[in-house]
């Protein structure tokens, strides 16, 4: 999620659809295309139409957009026109490119609608904001969570699975091996080697 100064829009939209996703499953992060507001909390007015919903957005810092997001996240999400030209200029290549998306343009297609800065406005415009938000991460989340598999298993944890499985099974070979060759059946079923 990504926004100009992110403290104001993209703090909301990462808390929102953090909030309808599974977080061992999903990493929703959030970032500014602007340095200014680095390592600060969001904006009062983010914290608190959030926490009016039901979401505590406090713990959020700041950050600035980075290339390696490319290859971090499948989808880039900014809030309007100028974060989507600025955003795709630091995309590498076509593939980086693709996964910028204008958040609005799942509720409202090729229709490219801002989510409106509520910075200078009055806290209306963040509740505003929150519901434009909320609206479209809905489908966000829906459509994700059609999109994976019930269980995510890490590639880490695909390889300790085989790596267990061939010991196993080397381990079930030496047995097998030694009571064929060197051992004697006992009354329990179990083999016992010939010293």
């Amino acid at each position: 999620m990504v926004c100009l100064g992110n403290i104001c829009r993209s703090p909301l939209a990462e808390g929102i659809l953090a909030s309808k996703l599974p977080q061992d499953k999903f990493l929703v992060d959030s970032a500014g295309t602007g340095s200014w507001h680095v390592g600060h909390c969001p904006d009062k007015r983010s914290i608190d139409v959030a926490r009016k919903n039901g979401i505590n957005i406090s713990a959020q810092k700041g950050r600035q957009i980075q290339v390696s997001d490319f290859d971090k996240f499948d989808y880039i999400y900014v809030m309007d026109n100028s974060n989507y030209r600025d955003v795709v200029h630091l995309a590498k290549t076509p593939e980086h490119k693709n996964k910028v998306r204008l958040i609005l343009n799942d509720l409202f297609p090729d229709e490219n609608v801002d989510v409106p800065d509520p910075y200078y406005g009055s806290t209306n415009g963040f509740d505003n904001v929150y519901q434009m938000l909320d609206e479209v991460t809905d489908l966000i989340a829906d459509q994700s969570l059609k999109n994976t598999p019930n269980s995510i298993v890490s590639k880490k944890e695909i390889i300790e699975f085989f790596n267990f499985k061939t010991k196993a099974h080397e381990i079930f070979r030496k047995i097998i091996s030694n009571s064929n060759h060197n051992g004697r059946k006992r009354s329990d079923g179990c083999f016992a080697t010939n010293c």
